[in-house]
């Protein structure tokens, strides 16, 4: 049974979470993205699946009410966060309540019910919704004010899941794409096997974008630039994301969720972008500015955040060497694929700057050459 077309696949989970008699589960595909797959034999057709799907079920969409950028004091340490740090003030306001992204100990990124401190810092991959964690989620918010923090689709999934949506607050982080969980996985393994003692996987500190490795010390054991690490770079230029992020439905300036968190792109520093998009927006919002003096916000027009205009007005593009990738990815997988593009940035980088260094080298005769000659 299709329960909606393949290429739109969010890869959520949600499906399996509502099927009645257990008979879906994710399984990787022929590129290693997440799809789900059915038991025909235990399957009884009752359609709930097709219905509650995010894709064929669209959420509803709110323009913003408001906007704001969020920062912190010179002075004050960013602890961790990638930005200001909002959605771990955000996860703060609900203690035992609150559901976001964090690392399982086998370095996968898995939505859980957590600690703020869990929450932070940004991960470059698809985290994973296991069934009892929707099912934990409506529970909670069935009687008692929950929120969940994630990217857009998978809070249009949790949002159909909850049967009664009145005590379940969102937060949405605007989406590059993600990656499918094997691809970090295989990048993973060769490191880990070199770097056993590692207990943290990490992508960013502040505004430097690397891959990391941490020991339970705090010592870095691995750190590779983003242009120069291959997981990372094909992730940046579009190669590597899920299918269907290269069309998302969320790339929109309406928003799915009460706040939407992000990058204030188009600003210097470690400046969060938020956008209140309803009043549990406003409520949310409004706490943690009364609670945390040390964040300086100020209101903005939302044409400035506009201008980096991915995730916002449209998906990020599809590179080039998409195809390539995913036809040496049917090949050999992941690391072979990865690989054949790194060979072809090489070229491109090497003459890149071999172009550049031509030019600079041409510049320099041309000005010579026109120096009038001195009349001694």
């Amino acid at each position: 049974m299709t329960i909606c077309p393949s290429e739109k696949c969010f890869g959520c989970g949600l499906c399996v979470a509502v099927c009645p008699v257990k008979c879906i589960s994710l399984i990787e595909n022929v590129h290693g993205e997440l799809h789900p797959s059915t038991d025909e034999e235990k399957c009884i057709s009752c359609g709930l699946c097709q219905k509650k799907c995010p894709v064929n079920s669209p959420q509803e969409l709110r323009y913003p009410l408001e906007f704001y950028a969020a920062s912190k004091q010179d002075s004050i340490p960013t602890d961790g966060s990638s930005s200001a740090g909002v959605a771990s003030l955000l996860a703060a306001l609900f203690p035992g309540r609150a559901f976001g992204t964090t690392w399982s100990q086998n370095h996968e990124a898995i939505v859980k019910c957590g600690e703020p401190e869990e929450f932070k810092g940004s991960k470059y991959v698809q985290s994973v919704i296991a069934p009892e964690v929707f099912r934990d989620i409506s529970k909670l918010s069935d009687n008692s004010d929950t929120i969940f923090i994630g990217t857009p689709c998978q809070v249009a999934a949790v949002k159909s899941f909850v049967k009664n949506g009145e005590h379940l607050f969102t937060a949405d982080l605007l989406c590059h794409g993600v990656c499918p969980p094997s691809y970090l996985k295989d990048e993973l393994k060769p490191l880990l096997e070199r770097f056993p003692q590692t207990t943290k996987v990490s992508f960013r500190d502040g505004n430097i974008f690397r891959l990391a490795l941490e020991d339970s010390k705090g010592n870095i054991l691995y750190s590779c630039p983003a242009q120069k690490q291959h997981y990372f770079r094909a992730f940046l230029e579009g190669v590597s994301l899920r299918e269907n992020c290269y069309s998302c439905p969320f790339a929109n300036k309406e928003r799915v969720s009460d706040i939407t968190l992000g990058d204030f792109i188009v600003r210097k520093g470690q400046v969060s972008w938020v956008s209140v998009n309803s009043d549990k927006g406003q409520t949310l919002f409004k706490s943690i500015i009364e609670q945390h003096p040390e964040l300086h916000v100020e209101s903005c027009e939302y044409e400035e955040r506009l201008a980096y205009p991915y995730s916002l007005l449209k998906p990020f593009p599809k590179s080039d060497y998409r195809t390539k990738f995913l036809r040496a990815f049917e090949k050999k997988g992941y690391l072979f694929a990865i690989r054949k593009i790194a060979r072809i940035w090489r070229v491109r980088d090497t003459t890149k700057i071999f172009y550049q260094k031509i030019h600079h080298a041409a510049h320099l005769v041309k000005k010579f050459i026109s120096k009038p000659l001195s009349n001694a």
